[in-house]
């Protein structure tokens, strides 16, 4: 059963208030490969710091993107479907989270990365 296709066509994603505008370039010079496509057209600001903390390249990368960033605004309604919907909630999930679970988080992701 396909739930969703991972689509590598540009996209918009906001980091810092910022909406980048993120093509197959930059999409294949992403060391998590298309990690960052969950985040289509939405603001991935929490989830880029948690999952970048303490990486120089990740924040360089961020600088020179938001060079170039562009004027968007997503569309009000976006239509997910709702087993994507619901997938997005588990996987993705709440970001809502306290400094000793970031820090707890960059660990393990840092651990997991020297692997």
């Amino acid at each position: 059963m396909v739930i969703g296709q991972v689509t590598t066509e540009p996209f918009n994603i906001k980091i810092n208030g910022k909406w980048l505008h993120i093509d197959e370039k930059t999409l294949a010079k992403h060391p998590g490969g298309i990690a960052m496509t969950a985040y289509r057209e939405t603001d991935a600001t929490t989830a880029f710091h948690i999952f970048h903390s303490g990486s120089k390249l990740a924040y360089q990368m961020i600088k020179e993107i938001s060079t170039s960033s562009v004027d968007y605004e997503p569309p009000k309604e976006q239509v997910v479907s709702e087993t994507l919907s619901v997938l997005s909630g588990e996987v993705i999930g709440n970001w809502n989270l306290d400094a000793q679970r970031i820090a707890t988080i960059n660990r393990n992701f840092d651990h997991f990365r020297m692997q």
